[in-house]
């Protein structure tokens, strides 16, 4: 390609002449096309300009002896303006260029955006990566697009707010770093991460939808100060896992969660003396329809667990190794009498699956007790299969059941419950179970003490592994069916009268003593021994043993019973019997000595034979 070469050429482009037509014109050779035509110089010079600018825009000079060269200017030119468009971030450059064979462009594909977009260095845990992280936010924000957080760790000092990021993505790689000492919370609450805002009411501000697939987690450098760690308020969000370490202070805080699911909730070496680790409030409202798969809370300071959720279930719950470093956190009232209290759980028409729950001790942490004090109400509710190394407390509930449990101790004031299959015994049988009004079966206890003012108490297909021994007041309808009592019977509660204790069908592997004027009622079973204290209100019927004896004031009755060895025996000699109340002789007797007696004095003790041997 070259210029004009000759004499006849001008040097400078003449100015083209006036536009004399808007629409196309083509080249004639004949009068039948409409006339002939002459190109003139306007025409050479434009083409020649047009051609001359292509090289020089594709950086080729001319050359009068190369016949290639438009050939060569031409794909280098339109390779140039590629490379430019593909940079470009401009709506329609960039990967809206590049097709996909299943449809759709390149930018159609990526929905993401990451803190290496905004000059984030992944790999390198003292980098301040903040800027970073919330600039990647940001632009999420403006185009809808989710984050992207795996290849750090990110580490930042001041509050990542998530709150209308509706994906993120991440996994063990792209956590969180923090030094409590040098960050900026953003919120009088003091979180590291927000999903929704701790600093408004539970209506305001909150997350919505947001998805978070892998682990999310949030490290802490140190517990040297005060500081917590990720806090949700919404609704309708999809969460894989959450995984907090190392504050000083709650690790997860949700509150008013309403309708959402997380596969894990998983917090270490976190929580205090006030603040617990992993925590599901009402936040001035409920959290309600959960569905949590797991929740790990490992070597929690003091403050362990609280939960106060609705229509919510819990699959797995695994709190172990907790740090009790106090005797008086502050806690009143509990029927435990502990002053302090470790985890808390308010459920309604709510399940809990599997749960353990225990302390471990440490001389460099200063732990006083690896009791733990947790707190239990349940309102139409079921926690099965738990496991709880200390003192179980319930001040509220109804309508709900314990099942496949174990507990060192438990409390429960008079608040309906049921437990079934569970245990509470421990090799040096120190167990206790004090309990009212409440159903328990098939379990095993080793202590059971009725608690006072105690108005139903039933107890079925149960094994006492320690001497039944209730000296508490005001106790009634207490009953034993099929149950088991290893050790000895004594005392039943000295107040006892409409409705007194109750054993039926069950077995006495010890000794039936009675106490002084305690009532109480056997119906069929098995008594290894009977040797009733004087006053004892004891009426047996239909009971089978081994030996009975009486000592001191007769005030008891036996109906259709058979003892292998009768040591002593007598008719009622004291107590305030109804007229007609019978009893019946055990025992060997001789012709004259009566069989059967009925008492004869209403409001007293006259018993004379109806029924005399022959």
């Amino acid at each position: 390609m070259y210029h004009l070469d000759n004499t006849s050429g001008v040097p400078e482009m003449p100015e083209p002449k006036e536009q004399q037509s808007i629409t196309p014109r083509w080249f004639g050779e004949s009068q039948e096309q409409g006339g002939i035509s002459w190109p003139g110089a306007d025409w050479f010079n434009v083409v020649q300009a047009e051609l001359l600018n292509l090289l020089a825009a594709a950086n080729i000079q001319p050359d009068k002896k190369s016949y290639d060269q438009l050939s060569k200017a031409i794909p280098k030119l339109g390779d140039a303006k590629l490379r430019t468009d593909l940079k470009s971030n401009k709506p329609g450059d960039g990967l809206s260029l590049a097709a996909l064979i299943q449809g759709g462009t390149g930018q159609d594909a990526i929905n993401y955006v990451t803190p290496f977009m905004y000059g984030g260095i992944g790999n390198s845990p003292s980098t301040d990566n903040t800027a970073a992280v919330i600039g990647a936010i940001t632009v999420a924000l403006n185009f809808g697009f989710g984050i992207d957080l795996t290849g750090g760790p990110w580490r930042i000092t001041r509050t990542i707010d998530f709150t209308n990021v509706r994906k993120i993505r991440t996994d063990w790689t792209g956590r969180l770093l923090v030094n409590p000492a040098n960050f900026t919370a953003l919120h009088s609450a003091n979180f590291v991460v927000t999903l929704g805002n701790p600093d408004t009411a539970f209506r305001e501000d909150r997350c919505i939808y947001t998805c978070i697939d892998g682990c999310f987690a949030v490290v802490s450098d140190s517990r040297a100060t005060e500081l917590n760690g990720i806090f949700i308020k919404g609704q309708l969000l999809s969460i894989d896992s959450l995984r907090v370490i190392g504050f000083n202070g709650s690790g997860i805080y949700m509150g008013a969660v309403w309708d959402s699911a997380f596969k894990s909730i998983s917090v270490e070496l976190s929580g205090n003396q006030s603040l617990h680790a992993i925590a599901i409030s009402p936040f001035g409202d409920t959290s309600n329809c959960l569905h949590i798969g797991r929740i790990q809370c490992e070597q929690a300071y003091h403050k362990q667990l609280y939960i106060n959720a609705i229509r919510s279930e819990f699959h797995t719950i695994h709190a172990e190794r907790a740090y009790i470093t106090t005797l008086d956190d502050g806690a009143t009232g509990l029927p435990s009498a502990l002053n302090y209290q470790n985890s808390y759980f308010l459920l309604s028409n709510s399940a809990i699956y599997q749960m353990i729950i225990d302390a471990a001790s440490s001389t460099s942490i200063g732990t006083v007790t690896t009791a733990m004090s947790v707190t239990l109400n349940l309102y139409a509710s079921v926690v099965c299969a738990a496991n709880i190394g200390g003192a179980v407390s319930a001040t509220y509930g109804n309508y709900s059941e314990i099942i496949g449990s174990f507990f060192v101790k438990y409390y429960n004031r008079g608040y309906p419950v049921k437990l079934s299959s569970c245990r509470f015994t421990t090799s040096d049988n120190s167990c206790v179970v004090d309990i009212a009004n409440c159903h328990l079966v098939n379990c095993e206890i080793d202590t059971l003490l009725p608690y006072y003012g105690c108005d139903y108490l039933h107890v079925t297909d149960c094994i006492i592994m320690n001497d039944y021994s209730c000296t508490r007041t005001d106790i009634s309808g207490v009953l034993f069916d099929h149950t088991t009592f290893k050790k000895n019977v004594g005392s039943t509660g000295p107040t006892e009268t409409s409705r007194p204790t109750k054993l039926r069908d069950c077995e006495i592997m010890g000794q039936l003593t009675g106490a002084f004027q305690h009532r109480l009622l056997v119906e069929g079973g098995y008594c290894a021994s009977v040797n009733l204290l004087s006053r004892a209100y004891v009426r047996l019927s239909n009971v089978r043993g081994g030996t009975f004896s009486a000592v001191g004031d007769r005030a008891y009755i036996t109906i259709g019973c058979e003892f292998n060895s009768i040591m002593s025996w007598g008719v009622p000699d004291f107590g305030n019997y109804k007229v007609s109340v019978r009893t019946q002789r055990m025992g060997a007797f001789a012709a004259g000595m009566g069989l059967e007696y009925i008492n004869t004095v209403d409001g007293g003790a006259s018993f004379k034979a109806i029924l005399t041997a022959s």
